[in-house]
């Protein structure tokens, strides 16, 4: 069994691991805008940030174990799948950035 500690820095890291997401998420989103003016795109995201925040929230109250565990790397991860992860990650910047020409 973890320490209460450790579970609870595991918790800080991955919720601090999901704002930097989200930062960057919306960042990229507004750089790929060229615009930070636009009131329905505001509010859209300040929608996903407020919803991101409040699932943490609710998480660090009664289940900091499983922040804790998602968190963590698996040891029994795939070969493919960790080629294939950073590309989806990747992938909605790659849209954000390429759809700024459609606009």
């Amino acid at each position: 069994m973890k320490s209460s500690s450790e579970v609870r820095q595991g918790a800080v890291k991955y919720t601090l691991m999901l704002l930097v997401q989200r930062i960057l998420g919306v960042g990229c989103f507004f750089l790929a805008a060229g615009t930070i003016r636009d009131m329905r795109s505001n509010v859209n995201l300040a929608l996903y940030v407020a919803a991101s925040v409040a699932a943490c929230i609710m998480m660090w109250g009664g289940h900091q174990e499983t922040l804790h565990e998602r968190g963590k790397k698996q040891e029994n991860t795939k070969p493919w799948d960790k080629i294939l992860l950073p590309i989806l990650g990747a992938l909605p910047i790659t849209v954000f950035i390429s759809l700024r020409g459609w606009a």
